[in-house]
């Protein structure tokens, strides 16, 4: 099937990206040992359980840097509960959102800005999967 190729792609991104950024909001340029990042996400059954297997490999690979999924109820639901997060102090290091959210998403003050991570030389554009 076609679309989970790119849908493993789009998560290993997410998981990639939200590791820097952990990083950047600490100060430093990587996550520090031992840290832990909440990645929410709207997935059920073959994407959840493709997630599920992909955090997996990747904390079995990466022991001081841990990656915790949160089911936010539906991706249907997901902007709102970001929102509602922001607001009350309470939301994850990175999170799975529809394209149609990023215009309200980057009016948020929590966002961090990753121009200069995903403009590093050495982030390899090629290893991931184009949109359609």
């Amino acid at each position: 099937m076609r679309r989970q190729p790119r849908l493993l792609g789009a998560l290993a991104a997410v998981v990639l990206l939200a590791a820097a950024a952990a990083g950047c909001g600490s100060g430093s340029q990587s996550p520090s040992a031992g840290s832990t990042i909440t990645v929410s996400h709207g997935y059920t059954d073959v994407e959840a359980a493709a997630l599920k297997k992909q955090v997996a490999q990747w904390n079995s690979d990466h022991p001081d840097q841990k990656v915790k999924l949160a089911f936010n109820g539906g991706n249907d639901s997901a902007l709102q509960k970001i929102v509602a997060g922001f607001t009350a102090g309470n939301f994850p290091d990175a999170s799975y959102q529809y394209g149609s959210s990023a215009a309200q998403l980057a009016r948020q003050p929590k966002l961090v800005d990753l121009t200069d991570t995903v403009q590093d030389p050495y982030v390899d554009w090629e290893d991931f999967y184009p949109s359609e």
